[in-house]
């Protein structure tokens, strides 16, 4: 007989024994004997076997001195989920149940777990591949999974009709080894920014984002493997009617050198490839560029609204990025080539475009360099190579802050030395050496000095003028700040702004949390950091106001919350709370500074490793190792935002604390009792992966309704918010940190 529990300490075991007489089996008299055991983890057959054995050897008794139990004749075979044992004259089946934990599920053979992920990737991870079968993974699209084959099609849900919110499609295309994959749009109409078709090159956690396609008119794409995956998601909100795709397949190593690298970017980059790694990557536009004076108005192939062409990232970037745009591998020939383009360098903060030829030996050398603006005009360009061994063709584009894009169009290639160009040699556009002048059309004065502070928008009261593009300098003297206040606001909603700035210039910084008012709304004072302050003011050509009224004063610390006093604390939103508060499970702050940096690691070579210490009222405890786990260690990196444990140690005590004792609440959250020395007298050093996924708050509990989506990693931050301008909603975007959020360009002013 088995005890409970032997197959596996810990484990719950429960059993059913039978016994009974069985001609079938043995006609001296057969013993049936059937167990029925619950694991929450699978069990070795080598372990079953041990273990029964055991159990059997410790429990013999004076009623099997008859019988004689062979062990050495044990045999375990396992069928899905019912293991069974023979042994003369027995037979023992035991059926296990496995329970997969979170995020992992059961194969169809009830034995093995795989993470929730990897079904329907496209690689079997299951032994018997039931992770991929079309049962369960195809999609609610169009039914199917798994395209095979040379040529298919897959489609949106309900296409041609507009497609369903919070969908998510997955196809899984692949051909014969050796072919690479070609796909085409019968027709394409979806949600801009918000619902999007992406192409992978491969499959599984190692496939490679190649294309992410929105709006209309993607062009054709190309993947240079034999494997893709296309993923279809939308949002919650407008529904287009999505698209129809098909596929084809071709071989890459039949491609000459001139269809590798010509392309005029009317069906998509043809046989060029993004280079994901880099800052950034370039956009296929028609049209102009925005905001304007920063790109070409049309491209050059046509010569109007209707061609494409490729730039950098069009708007604003708060860093220097580089944009890489590489070719396939070319062969070289006997004799030389021509390599030609066009390319638009436009705006008076524009960089660099450089063309640099790689070899099979990843070494780069730059044939072509251009930096500057060349003025509102496409160029010619062009370079001879003459190469002796494989090599690839890259473009360059580097991008400063501000306004800077960089666009190509019509690269070429044919044979032979490059001929003196036809096209004249552009020449820098000179940089002004004069201010501009102020405009004249906002009712200065423009530089305002106390007493001089009172200033208005043209013509107030009466309605300001339509396209006023105006802008007011405040100025306070050397250690004072500015304190800004409108007597009176109203502007047309949304369209026409005002923008205040802090200090002076192109390095300036939005002031406040809201920088740009509109609107008739009551707008606060608003308080500078340094002693000058800028006001602009931009209207369009439809709908006017009254405008605004505002004066300023000057001082010192004007704004400045008053210091707390020794027993209280002071938000980062400026009011006080009592210590008593800091880091109590509650906000108490306006902006939850609070409950933010309530757990660190202390003394550490690094910022991922240290002595665990957490905060109560002003004072930090260290984590003693009493109690600890590895499931506590994980939730301190998550807390930190640094991924997983790497690793934990138990170090001997060498200070006088205090220390605090962690243990994990039924809720999962983490309890803090403070203690004035550790009973192991051992605290705990960690070190975490590095990974960074945010910081969450240690003790706030948030619970809101998430429309569509799907269930976060553990550490990922997958909220999503709603942007607002003027007290109407705008945007979305996603929460990335504790700091950041990401969303469409075009959603933030400026």
């Amino acid at each position: 007989m088995l005890k409970d529990g032997s197959l596996n300490q810990g484990l719950r075991v429960q059993k059913r024994l039978k016994i009974k007489s069985s001609d079938n089996v043995n006609l001296n008299g057969s013993i049936i004997v059937i167990f029925n055991l619950y694991f929450a983890q699978w069990v070795s057959n080598e372990k079953a076997k041990n273990e029964l054995v055991l159990g059997i050897e410790a429990n013999k008794t004076s009623l099997l001195q008859t019988i004689n139990i062979d062990v050495n004749s044990i045999e375990i075979t396992v069928l899905l989920c019912n293991i069974i044992f023979f042994f003369p004259p027995f037979l023992i089946s035991i059926i296990i149940s496995v329970k997969c934990l979170p995020p992992e599920e059961p194969c169809a053979d009830a034995i093995n777990c795989i993470s929730k992920d990897l079904f329907c990737d496209g690689v079997p991870n299951c032994p018997d591949g039931s992770d991929e079968s079309e049962k369960i993974c195809a999609t609610p699209c169009d039914g199917k999974f798994m395209l095979t084959g040379s040529s298919g099609s897959f489609h949106s849900i309900n296409y041609p009709k507009p497609y369903n919110s919070n969908i998510v499609c997955q196809w899984i295309i692949r051909t014969n080894q050796g072919l690479s994959i070609k796909l085409n749009f019968t027709s394409f109409d979806t949600q801009q920014y918000a619902d999007t078709l992406n192409i992978y090159e491969g499959t599984g956690p190692s496939k490679i984002l190649r294309a992410s396609l929105w709006g209309t008119n993607p062009g054709t794409v190309y993947i240079f493997s034999d494997e893709a995956t296309a993923e279809f998601i939308t949002d919650y909100s407008e529904n287009y009617n999505g698209f129809k795709a098909t596929y084809s397949t071709f071989r890459t190593s039949e491609l000459s050198n001139n269809e590798k690298i010509n392309c005029n970017f009317e069906d998509g980059f043809c046989y060029w490839i993004q280079d994901l790694e880099d800052d950034s990557e370039w956009e296929r536009i028609n049209g102009p560029t925005f905001p304007f004076m920063s790109g070409p108005d049309y491209d050059h192939t046509y010569g109007n609204l209707s061609g494409f062409y490729i730039s950098t990232p069009i708007g604003l970037t708060a860093r220097e990025q580089r944009v890489r745009l590489f070719s396939l591998p070319l062969v070289p020939a006997s004799d030389q080539f021509c390599l030609s383009f066009w390319y638009h360098m436009y705006g008076t903060n524009v960089y660099r475009l450089s063309i640099n030829i790689v070899n099979s030996n990843n070494m780069e050398k730059t044939v072509f360099q251009k930096e500057g603006n060349y003025g509102n005009n496409w160029n010619y360009g062009q370079v001879t190579l003459n190469e002796t061994s494989d090599f690839k063709v890259i473009f360059d584009a580097f991008k400063k802050p501000g306004l800077s894009d960089i666009a190509l169009d019509d690269i070429g290639l044919i044979s032979g030395q490059c001929k003196e160009s036809i096209y004249p040699e552009p020449t820098l556009v000179p940089t002004s050496t004069t201010p501009p002048s102020l405009p004249t059309d906002c009712g200065g004065p423009f530089e305002l000095w106390e007493p001089n502070t009172t200033f208005s928008s043209k013509n107030f009261p009466s309605n300001y003028p339509h396209q006023a593009s105006c802008v007011w300098y405040l100025n306070a003297g050397k250690g004072k700040n500015i304190q800004l206040h409108f007597l009176y606001f109203e502007l047309e909603n949304i369209y026409d702004v005002v923008e205040i700035r802090d200090g002076r210039g192109p390095d300036s910084l939005f002031l406040g949390k809201i920088a740009v008012y509109t609107g008739r709304n009551p707008v606060p004072d608003v308080f500078s950091t340094t002693n000058q302050m800028t006001v602009l003011f931009i209207t369009n050509k439809s709908g006017t106001q009254k405008g605004f009224l505002a004066n300023f004063t000057t001082g010192y610390n004007l704004g400045v919350p008053e210091p707390c006093g020794p027993n209280a604390y002071q938000c980062g939103s400026g009011e006080c709370i009592p210590l008593a508060n800091l880091c109590d499970k509650q906000w108490q702050c306006k902006d939850g500074s609070d409950e933010a940096e309530c757990v660190r690691l202390f003394n550490g070579s690094l910022s991922i490793n240290g002595l665990v210490q957490f905060r109560i009222e002003n004072n930090w405890y260290i984590a003693c190792a009493d109690y600890w786990s590895e499931q506590i260690s994980n939730e301190v990196c998550q807390l930190l935002g640094l991924g997983n444990m790497n690793t934990s140690s138990a170090m001997l005590s060498t200070g006088n604390g205090p220390f605090v004792k962690i243990t994990k609440a039924a809720n999962q959250s983490l309890i803090l009792t403070p203690s004035k020395q550790c009973l192991s007298n051992l605290v705990i050093h960690l070190q975490c992966n590095n990974k960074p996924c945010g910081k969450r708050l240690i003790t706030q509990e948030i619970s809101a309704m998430i429309v569509g989506g799907s269930d976060a990693k553990e550490g990922a931050w997958p909220w999503v918010v709603s942007l607002f301008f003027n007290e109407r909603p705008t945007c979305g975007a996603s929460l990335i940190s504790d700091e950041w959020l990401v969303s469409a360009a075009h959603c933030v002013y400026g």
